[in-house]
């Protein structure tokens, strides 16, 4: 055992955490199954000699799921290694189901542990956490709620969260109260068969992913009906191509930001912005304005990417730091004093637009 002559705040977060391996799963899922927390945590107040990991429950690659269920529950960990994780096959349930306290991981391995030079590494063109099988009778199913869904920077195909194989969806694919982490979510439906298709995103923390869903492509027929609702998505991008509309997409409360701020009531200084929460959108370089009712009013000021809003203080020095010549600025308060209370937006720089300070006020 190691010294318990440490920090509170220490111990409480290796008592997260283990210095024991992985269960490896090599068998491929024909029954229910369920898949719950197995790697002991070190949690019993003496913590361990050794080096402590993000747990991972469980690892596997290239398993397939048929005509069964298989259920992640718990805050249990599962990190797929080499090309794909779970196929999912006819009659396939991909349910994960964690709690607020206790999310569930899927995740790959090397998010957690040392690139291996095994068997675990993988020369494929794609990566993929799911796979879809091709010209399923019975289209798979898709449930994540309270799931933490984590990929490491790629490019998109090596970091796709579900890989649809030949174009072939499952039927319902559900993110409930999840957060998603650098993946890489490319819908595409095709071969039209003439069975629905559903993609539901509620209630979500989505960061540095990619959205890219089509309905009618080469005007396909196949319904593909998409709802987000009440998601926050940042540094992301999303890509949406309703070609033919055979079936509905609806967004509603769904912010795609960097940085916001609630702006004070005084129509003299901020104009139409005065009591309304401002957004902004980095990918696109847009402030959107949403007030009281739910309205959202985008405002293009020739910005290239607005990265953070604030409202000026009095007194207080700015600190920006400059990642590509890896300096920390500082702008004294004084270059500020007579714009206090005003609107200051930090804008990254994209295409024609310069890096820098913008102050808005009417």
């Amino acid at each position: 055992m190691g010294t318990t002559n440490i920090s509170p705040a220490l111990l409480a977060r290796l008592s997260q955490k283990t210095t024991s391996p992985p269960l490896v799963l090599t068998k491929n899922f024909t029954t229910t199954t369920t898949l719950a927390p197995i790697v002991p945590r070190d949690d019993d107040g003496l913590p361990d000699l050794g080096w402590h990991y993000d747990v991972i429950d469980y690892a596997l690659s290239g398993l397939t799921l048929t005509n069964a269920t298989l259920t992640l529950t718990n805050g249990v960990a599962v990190a797929v290694f080499g090309a794909k994780g779970t196929t999912l096959q006819n009659g396939a349930k991909f349910i994960s189901g964690g709690d607020p306290i206790h999310l569930n991981r899927l995740t790959r391995y090397d998010t957690v542990q040392e690139q291996a030079n095994t068997n675990w590494t993988s020369t494929s063109a794609t990566w993929s956490l799911l796979d879809m099988t091709s010209s399923p009778a019975a289209l798979p199913e898709v449930r994540l709620r309270f799931t933490d869904l984590s990929v490491l920077a790629n490019s998109g195909p090596k970091r796709s969260v579900i890989y649809v194989n030949a174009y072939y969806l499952p039927s319902t694919l559900e993110f409930t109260d999840c957060r998603l982490r650098g993946g890489w979510i490319y819908l595409l439906p095709y071969y039209y068969d003439g069975r629905s298709r559903t993609a539901a995103v509620t209630n979500n923390l989505v960061e540095r992913t990619t959205i890219d869903w089509t309905q009618g492509y080469f005007d396909d027929a196949t319904p593909f009906a998409v709802y987000l609702r009440n998601n926050l998505i940042r540094n992301s991008t999303v890509t949406w191509v309703n070609n033919t509309g055979t079936a509905a997409w609806e967004s509603t409360t769904t912010c795609l930001k960097m940085s916001a701020l609630t702006v004070p009531n005084d129509p003299v200084k901020y104009g139409p912005w005065v009591g309304k929460i401002l957004a902004s959108q980095e990918q696109s370089g847009l402030i959107c304005a949403v007030a009281s009712d739910g309205t959202v009013t985008a405002y293009n000021l020739g910005l290239g990417a607005p990265e953070d809003l604030r409202l000026i203080p009095s007194g207080q020095n700015l600190y920006c730091l400059d990642f590509t010549f890896n300096q920390l600025l500082k702008v004294p308060a004084g270059y500020f004093g007579v714009f206090v209370g005003d609107i200051l937006v930090v804008d990254e720089g994209r295409g024609c637009a310069v890096a820098g300070l913008y102050i808005v006020h009417w």
